[in-house]
């Protein structure tokens, strides 16, 4: 809670805008390579909100904009941290909305935060979205390749699925494809399916990007994605989402951590489930999640403000301090 102007940086004890983390692994030696971020929104009236109930409403507007910004920046502000722990991992994502990739300089605002923030760009990898091939354009992807010619990375999530045109993603040059956790469902099924995965494996591995498989479970699925030619694989049998405290813990205190984090998640989902019953109707769930986006920005926003007043203040203080023995 910030000290200046009474105004609050938290809810509920918790930030406004609060990214959770779950490791990629790598299947051949069973290290955690990579890291993906998951966004919560922890708002006054609606409890804690998914990004499966806000991140639709927050694109209709600039808010998603907003809103990446300061998901952006707590990113960055982990990856430091880690580091600083000697936590291996090569990078983190977040979700990058496409309004953004069309917003004005967007290439320098980008390498402005990095610089700012003293952090190297192939730290970061950017989440978009499958809709990316069904509205995609020549902006987005020109931006895309000038982004990764800098150092950033992308990733494709949720490929595979009844919405992901195939050869649509020729067009667009990112490093990994996330599959779809639908594809998981086909492992099992006959040779024939087996097959038509592995098709897509080698389709994704010819456009020159690394795959990475959603929703494994079990060992068994492990095997057959590897078997498959799939190098690295997210899911239950990885990890969940969990704070970025917890990425700290050594591997003899992963399953203490996974049980507090278990009982988090379960208390989350309450409250997710309990803000979509309280909501009438489409068009409420609509206006009430835009307020709830826009709360968090703000609270977010104006705890910046708050530090930079502070900061302003103990200067001021400090040069009168000075004017003052000069006087003397």
């Amino acid at each position: 809670m910030g000290t200046n102007n009474n105004i609050e940086t938290k809810v509920g004890g918790l930030r406004a805008v609060e990214l959770y983390y779950r490791g990629i692994r790598e299947f051949e030696s069973g290290d955690t390579t990579f890291l993906q971020s998951k966004t919560r929104l922890n708002t006054p009236g609606m409890g804690t909100l998914m990004p499966e109930t806000f991140r639709k409403v927050a694109e209709l507007s600039n808010q998603c904009v907003s809103l990446f910004e300061l998901e952006l920046k707590q990113c960055i502000e982990t990856v430091k941290s880690l580091l600083e722990k000697d936590f291996y991992f090569r990078w983190i994502s977040v979700y990058m909305p496409l309004r953004y990739l069309e917003t004005k300089n967007v290439q320098q605002k980008l390498m402005d935060t990095m610089d700012e923030m003293s952090t190297d760009t192939n730290r970061i990898c950017f989440e978009v979205a499958p809709e990316l091939l069904l509205h995609g354009t020549n902006v987005h992807r020109n931006v895309i390749e000038q982004l990764r010619n800098r150092g950033f990375h992308f990733m494709l999530t949720d490929f595979g699925g009844i919405n992901s045109p195939l050869m649509k993603l020729a067009y667009f040059p990112v490093d990994y494809v996330m599959l779809s956790q639908e594809i998981i469902g086909y492992l099992n099924k006959d040779d024939r399916s087996l097959s038509a995965v592995s098709s897509i494996v080698d389709f994704v591995e010819g456009m020159e990007a690394d795959v990475i498989a959603d929703g494994v479970s079990n060992v068994d699925q492990a095997e057959q994605l590897f078997k498959s030619h799939i190098r690295f694989g997210a899911g239950s049998l990885v990890g969940r989402y969990v704070t970025e405290r917890y990425l700290k813990r050594k591997k003899s205190e992963e399953n203490a951590a996974a049980k507090n984090e278990e009982s988090y998640e379960s208390s989350d989902h309450t409250a997710e489930v309990s803000a979509k019953t309280a909501v009438a109707s489409a068009e409420t769930v609509e206006a009430n999640a835009e307020t709830a986006v826009a709360s968090a920005v703000t609270v977010e926003a104006n705890a910046d403000v708050t530090e930079t007043s502070e900061e302003q203040a103990e200067v001021t203080e400090a040069n009168v301090v000075v004017e003052t023995q000069a006087d003397n």
